[in-house]
């Protein structure tokens, strides 16, 4: 597998993510191969991962080339000094923007953390039943989510699942989420989409770089599940 290089300097790779790969070695993948695995094969270097995504999410993971100056990357995430914007298709029509400041904790053994999302609606969309043998087999005609929204999503702590858990609390569960979404729900835009992904990636991140110190701005092309939905979904309101 090649994975997408989005930007690199001397100091850091990022790279486009997909979906359903882990970032590290993880003893219950089975012996899978891991995202850290790939890219050391295909750039022929040692890296460290700064920070990590879900299994499940797509998009952008920043690396450092050198481990002793990664130390200066991490410290960015820690101090809140880099802006990490995700796209994502949620069941409903959510308000236009806003934010989400609820405890929250991942592992049943933690103790809940302060977390804080913003959210902003870029389209609005209403659905249709899709005519397949399989949604009939599966719903009765008057069953499907009538609503579902595009957001920009921005995590200004960083909690584990902090989106996911967040947008569910809230009512209104990403697409495809299988732990927190909703079973009848993504059943339905599995076949509307014709895809069992889920809607998340993380689409830029924004910072000012601590050896460069200029501003830089990763940003990764909309993903194929993006597109394929946006063209199958109605005109936005």
């Amino acid at each position: 597998m090649k994975i997408p290089i989005l930007y690199e300097d001397d100091y850091i790779l990022a790279v486009n993510k997909p979906a359903g790969i882990q970032i590290h070695f993880n003893k219950l993948s089975k012996g899978e191969p891991f995202l850290l695995q790939f890219l050391e094969e295909q750039t022929g270097s040692t890296l460290t991962a700064i920070h990590r995504l879900d299994r499940a999410t797509e998009g952008i993971v920043l690396f450092a080339k050198q481990k002793e100056k990664s130390e200066a990357f991490y410290n960015l995430f820690r101090e809140r000094k880099i802006e990490k914007k995700y796209l994502c298709l949620v069941n409903g029509n959510i308000p236009g923007e806003g934010e989400i400041e609820i405890k929250i904790n991942a592992n049943k053994n933690q103790e809940k953390q302060e977390a804080l999302t913003l959210f902003e609606r870029l389209k609005s969309f209403e659905t249709t039943k899709p005519a397949d043998d399989i949604y009939n087999e599966h719903f009765d005609k008057d069953f499907f989510p009538k609503k579902c929204s595009l957001l920009s999503v921005q995590p200004l702590t960083g909690r584990k699942h902090q989106i996911r858990i967040h947008l569910q609390k809230l009512g209104f569960s990403i697409i495809g989420d299988k732990r927190y979404g909703y079973k009848r729900c993504n059943l339905f835009y599995r076949i509307f989409f014709k895809s069992s992904g889920m809607f998340l990636q993380a689409k830029s991140l924004k910072f000012i770089h601590p050896f460069h110190e200029k501003e830089t701005l990763i940003e990764a092309e909309e993903s194929k599940i993006f597109k394929n939905a946006m063209n199958l979904l109605n005109t936005p309101e």
